[in-house]
């Protein structure tokens, strides 16, 4: 696939909203395979947007390995616990799944 290395190497970009942009669309992907890059960037990136798409390209994956990593996402603070909210989503939607 010729997007994901644009989509990945965008997720280092200076604004937060390309970031943001480019984890959605590899969420969208619904790969397992990108499951340690959502976690590191998730880890790594200071902005709560590009924080709470990672949660939900995580949940995106429907990797059950990663309920533990989304439940300690419950409690990270975020304007607006967006990251809290969108770690909710993830885990019910890994639950349904």
């Amino acid at each position: 696939m010729r997007t994901l290395p644009v989509l990945k190497q965008a997720c280092g970009d200076v604004h937060s909203a390309v970031r943001t942009a480019a984890v959605a669309g590899l969420g969208n992907l619904g790969d397992s395979s990108l499951t340690s890059f959502f976690k590191d960037l998730f880890s790594k990136d200071g902005s709560d947007l590009v924080k709470t798409e990672a949660v939900r390209a995580l949940g995106k994956t429907g990797d059950p390995l990663v309920v533990p990593f989304l439940e300690k996402a419950l409690a990270v603070p975020s304007h607006r616990d967006m990251v809290g909210k969108a770690a909710t989503q993830a885990l019910t939607q890994l639950r349904k799944g």
